[in-house]
């Protein structure tokens, strides 16, 4: 009787064992999409499409986890081969070298297609690759600081990245740990500043002239004014923390006016531009009014200046406006983006008892699929038309040329 008992409680043991050991082998909850099937997964979602030097390049650099999920910008074969990326380049380029090309197409998340579809933006998104850099603290002084370069995506007709057709419209392909979206060219990472970018193009000489000119009057009279090149000179690197703060960044939408936009103005050489320049000496001016505590500081800004500012828009921590966000959200015309931002808020705030200080805006709207702009409201609107020749893409911003000097301002 004992040694039967003995023999049922071991029995019982071994089967609550049993019992426990089974339950672990069930698979756990997933948090955010059910489907875990390898079969279906982005690498095989890769390979089984027309992505197969693409899907070479992603499993020799090992960019992705079986456990992560991601959004994948993936150009096709012929595109990669266009890049000059066949599959012995491919198997040649240093691992550095292929991560650093490769991660740029992707980003480590997920962006359904429905989301980017409601987006009325361009969406910012973080890809795989970091640089490093320099930012400037509190204090003034220089720290070292990182920077993710970004992707920008939006889907209207068809799908832009970095304000440029990225394909002809395909859908994109739902995979069991992410989204991949075709793309017909190699995605290049923008690593050169907006200004770099302008000082290298002859058809935007007249546009450097008029901002040097600028630069040195202000500088000359002691005007409180951040000169252009210094504005687009400097990348947004992650702002160092600053008791808890950060500091904000730039990102510019630049509609450079070509030496042709400054000719039809009348200002056909550098001679021009100075001797207009110098006909208005910016100045400052402190102003009281009884509604306000204290002396606001009222800016006389050089006219070329007030010009000239009219032809970017930019918003510390947001992303860039680019011309399909202009072109299809007239909702937001009477937004930041439309607005000099260079008008002090003081300045802004004497409006009522100083009528010349009315800040100036510039109106987009869409005229049959191409944007057009007012900016001032006693000169009709005129059309800039999209010119992916005349796109392109910074570290700090995108450069629109366009043939239309924004003058007179007011």
């Amino acid at each position: 009787m004992r040694n039967t008992l003995y023999s049922l409680t071991l029995l019982l043991v071994l089967a609550l064992l049993g019992s426990c050991t089974k339950s672990l082998d069930a698979p756990l909850p997933v948090a955010v999409k059910g489907i875990r099937d390898t079969a279906a997964n982005i690498r095989n979602t890769l390979r089984n499409g027309s992505f197969s030097l693409f899907y070479q390049a992603v499993v020799r650099a090992n960019l992705d986890s079986s456990y992560s999920f991601y959004t994948v910008f993936a150009p096709s074969d012929s595109a990669m081969t266009a890049a000059g990326l066949t599959s012995s380049v491919i198997n040649s380029l240093s691992l550095d070298s292929l991560y650093k090309l490769i991660g740029y197409h992707i980003y480590p998340g997920l962006y359904p297609d429905s989301v980017l579809k409601n987006d009325t933006l361009t969406v910012q998104l973080n890809s795989l690759v970091v640089t490093t850099g320099q930012a400037i603290d509190y204090f003034g002084q220089l720290a070292a600081a990182t920077m993710n370069l970004h992707l920008y995506v939006s889907q209207r007709d068809v799908l832009y990245v970095n304000g440029l057709p990225a394909n002809k419209g395909e859908a994109p392909l739902e995979a069991s740990n992410g989204w991949v979206y075709p793309v017909n060219k190699v995605l290049e990472p923008p690593t050169r500043s907006v200004w770099s970018i302008l000082t290298s193009r002859p058809e935007l000489s007249m546009y450097i002239e008029a901002s040097w000119l600028i630069d040195s009057m202000n500088t000359a009279f002691n005007f409180p004014e951040d000169p252009d090149s210094v504005l687009f000179e400097t990348l947004p690197f992650i702002p160092i923390q600053n008791y808890g703060e950060p500091t904000t960044t730039s990102l510019v939408t630049l509609l450079a006016p070509t030496n042709d936009a400054f000719a039809r103005a009348g200002f056909n050489t550098a001679d021009d531009l100075r001797q207009y320049i110098n006909g208005s000496i910016p100045t400052t001016r402190y102003v009281s009014l009884p509604a306000y505590p204290y002396q606001a500081t009222l800016y006389n800004y050089n006219a070329m200046d007030s010009v000239l500012k009219l032809h970017y828009l930019n918003n510390p921590g947001q992303s860039i406006a680019f011309y399909q966000d202009l072109l299809y959200s007239p909702a937001r015309n009477d937004g930041w983006m439309n607005t000099n931002p260079f008008y002090r808020q003081a300045y802004r705030s004497l409006t009522q008892a100083y009528p010349n200080t009315v800040p100036v805006y510039s109106q987009f709207s869409n005229n049959g699929g191409t944007l057009s702009v007012q900016w001032n409201p006693t000169v009709p609107a005129v059309s800039l038309p999209f010119s992916p020749a005349g796109v392109f893409m910074g570290a700090n911003g995108v450069v629109y040329e366009v043939d239309q000097l924004f003058y007179p301002h007011n």
